[in-house]
């Protein structure tokens, strides 16, 4: 009887210091718990991971084109931004930035904060222009939070842009896209100029 106890003391024990260790977020509170002051308003909610509001799945980025990454429910602290391949597991992870205020563009409105207000970070970025074709995922890496791990992004898609008339393959586009490339409308020998009527 006195072993059943014991065991059972143990238990409740156990049972309540987990329930004491869970995060604790009051929704009620005038001010959100883990917002300070000098970075900004913004909803932070400590029960919910940190995610990436843009990439998402619908993104296309070509080779060259400035992008962003936008992360909301940020708590404090600084970040790293990493991208990795989907497609090659061999390919080495491109460092986007080594290191990031996790809500930096939260002061001046330059991150997207949602629907619920939620606190933002934003990083603005080149596409290499050597970066193969493919599916693609950021991760943002916590630098003083490493026991939480990283967050990931879905799965975004990376894409030449064939705007310069180079469609991939081994012909010479100069001849037959010259008209695409000046604006000149095919045969016709006259510049078409976009919102004109007549052409």
């Amino acid at each position: 009887m006195v072993h059943i106890f014991n065991t059972l003391s143990v238990a409740v024990l156990v049972a309540a210091m987990s329930v004491s260790a869970l995060p604790y977020h009051d929704s009620g509170s005038s001010v959100p718990s883990g917002d300070s002051s000098d970075q900004g308003p913004g909803n932070y909610d400590p029960s919910k991971l940190i995610y990436f509001s843009n990439p998402n799945k619908d993104t296309m980025w070509a080779q060259g084109d400035r992008v962003f990454f936008n992360w909301r429910n940020a708590l404090e602290g600084s970040a790293q931004i990493w991208v990795t391949s989907k497609d090659d597991d061999d390919s080495e992870p491109v460092l986007v930035i080594k290191d990031v205020d996790t809500r930096n563009g939260n002061d001046d409105c330059t991150c997207d904060r949602g629907s619920r207000n939620e606190v933002c970070g934003r990083v603005i970025w080149i596409v290499p222009e050597d970066l193969p074709d493919g599916k693609y995922q950021a991760l943002l890496v916590l630098n003083n939070e490493s026991s939480l791990g990283p967050t990931y992004s879905d799965y975004f898609t990376i894409k030449h842009n064939n705007i310069d008339g180079d469609d991939g393959d081994d012909d010479d586009d100069d001849d037959d896209d010259g008209d695409r490339l000046y604006g000149t409308e095919k045969g016709s020998g006259t510049t078409a100029h976009h919102g004109d009527s007549t052409a």
